[in-house]
């Protein structure tokens, strides 16, 4: 969700860029670069997430991963094999 609203905040503010959200959030670029792509999740892969019914390998950094393939159908069958 935080990664939801940061894409926001940066689409809807003309001109603002991932370093000011960073300085007003108080966390690194780096950080807000690295997750920003779970913004893009397919929505059914959020819905599994949040109703717990991830696989038990799923980490933040396989997750990031998903999220960067731009196809939601890349991105639930890189889901399924885990």
């Amino acid at each position: 969700s935080r990664s939801r609203r940061w894409f926001e905040l940066i689409a809807d503010r003309k001109g603002e860029t991932i370093a000011d959200l960073a300085d007003r959030e108080g966390v690194a670029r780096a950080w807000i670069s690295n997750q920003l792509p779970l913004a893009f999740l397919a929505p059914d892969i959020v819905r599994a997430i949040m109703h717990g019914d991830q696989p038990s390998t799923l980490t933040l950094d396989r997750l990031i991963a998903i999220a960067a393939r731009s196809d939601w159908f890349e991105q639930r069958a890189a889901f399924a094999r885990l």
